[in-house]
């Protein structure tokens, strides 16, 4: 089951106040260099078009994303889960960050087991929301809803 993590009460909207049509869903690869440019990507659609951003990530790279969001942000946080040493890897290891080069391929295989988690997911903003567009980094993650 995904954990949401909302932005502080005063600083959300509702769709009925800013006219929201649709809910852009951001999964990027657990990887920095995927990471950065989707949460930049996601910062600045939130200043242009004021739509609900919901940004999917494993739960230790959410931990560090929380401190890059502005407290006024109104992106949605949702984690997914992952165990990093469910898959042969060192525990704690979310990201290519704290991977030695020779356990890439390692977490990129790893990351095939959130096929399932992120359709879940999906599907179920797809049921209690409002149009959901997605923006992710792997193949496998087409959703037929």
């Amino acid at each position: 089951m995904a954990k949401m993590f909302f932005p502080p009460a005063s600083s959300t909207t509702s769709p009925e106040s800013n006219g929201e049509e649709g809910n852009i869903v951001m999964f990027p690869y657990m990887a920095q260099g995927h990471i950065i440019p989707f949460l930049a990507l996601a910062l600045e659609i939130e200043k242009k078009r004021g739509c609900t951003i919901t940004f999917v990530t494993t739960p230790l790279n959410l931990k560090k994303l929380q401190s890059s969001i502005p407290s006024n942000s109104s992106i949605v946080l949702l984690e997914i889960p992952f165990c990093s040493s469910d898959h042969g890897l060192p525990p704690n290891t979310d990201n290519t960050d704290v991977l030695p080069q020779s356990l890439m391929s390692c977490l990129d295989e790893a990351s095939l087991s959130l096929k399932s988690p992120f359709r879940n997911l999906i599907s179920n903003l797809v049921q209690h929301g409002p149009p959901t567009t997605l923006h992710h980094c792997r193949h496998f993650l087409r959703v037929d809803c």
